[in-house]
């Protein structure tokens, strides 16, 4: 595989499920659409962005266990980034 294929592979693997992610979320649409462009046109800073700014905290054992889902998946996406 080529390293563009490569990227396109990282592509559907990491920003793909983030977006559905962001659809599932219960929010304002505007908000669920502008965090989706935001994904689509700016992947990687998007990303980043969307983890520290975009996620809603919550308290309860969904929101923990929420939280920990994308703290793994951030974990994996960034040691994927290294390669």
């Amino acid at each position: 595989m080529t390293q563009e294929e490569w990227y396109i592979v990282l592509y559907v693997l990491i920003i793909i499920p983030t977006m559905v992610i962001v659809v599932m979320e219960k929010r304002q649409p505007m908000k669920t659409v502008a965090w989706l462009l935001v994904l689509a046109f700016v992947p990687i800073v998007g990303l980043v962005f969307y983890f520290f700014f975009g996620q809603r905290h919550s308290r309860n054992a969904v929101g923990i266990f929420q939280n920990m889902f994308y703290s793994q998946y951030f974990l994996i996406s960034h040691l994927i980034f290294q390669l």
